[in-house]
């Protein structure tokens, strides 16, 4: 999807940016301690793209020594841990489904209808906010949000699955994108 330059710069939360660095010095408490944060929700994200078996769990523990083993190439500035985890993990899932062949899969329905188990209150006040904002969203944005990051696909992919072309998904992107900021305006100076 584009990115806009006039974006808000995100920075990491000092405790998770402090993880990160232990992660890189090679602590094992560090990842120990992202991975009690983090895991049920990353454990999520795999599970929308490839349901609830094996696989899920597998992407999940490729995705976390992936983010072990690059931990130096963290950069604060361009997003949250929790993103970048997420982004790594979501990487992980769509690679492994990929690699499967089609199968059926779980979709952002069922990632939004099971949230993580213990997930404290503040992130899930949070988790609401974005699932309403991407509610208020028109249909047409909001299925090309979720095709490109749930399924992972291109916009000349999501083109031929929506039946239009490939500059009216990346309109429909970039406007989706443009109403969450906005939406999301205030959540987004919290994170940083």
């Amino acid at each position: 999807m584009p990115s806009d330059p006039a974006a808000p710069v995100r920075s990491a939360s000092p405790d998770d940016l402090a993880l990160v660095r232990a992660m890189a010095d090679r602590r094992p408490e560090a990842m120990a301690e992202l991975y009690d944060r983090y895991a049920p929700t990353l454990l999520g994200v795999a599970r929308s793209i490839l349901g609830a078996g094996p696989a899920a769990a597998e992407a999940l523990h490729e995705g976390l020594l992936e983010a072990w083993a690059h931990a130096e190439r963290y950069l604060p500035a361009r997003t949250s841990v929790a993103t970048w985890l997420v982004l790594i993990v979501r990487a992980r899932a769509l690679a492994r489904r990929r690699a499967a062949g089609p199968a059926p899969v779980a979709g952002a329905a069922a990632a939004a209808a099971a949230p993580p188990r213990s997930e404290p209150p503040e992130r899930a006040r949070r988790r609401q906010r974005v699932r309403t904002a991407l509610a208020a969203l028109p249909a047409d944005q909001r299925e090309v949000l979720e095709l490109a990051f749930w399924e992972g696909l291109a916009s000349s992919e999501i083109a031929r699955r929506t039946e239009t072309n490939a500059d009216g998904v990346r309109r429909r992107a970039l406007e989706a994108m443009r109403a969450l900021r906005r939406t999301l305006r205030d959540e987004l100076r919290e994170r940083m």
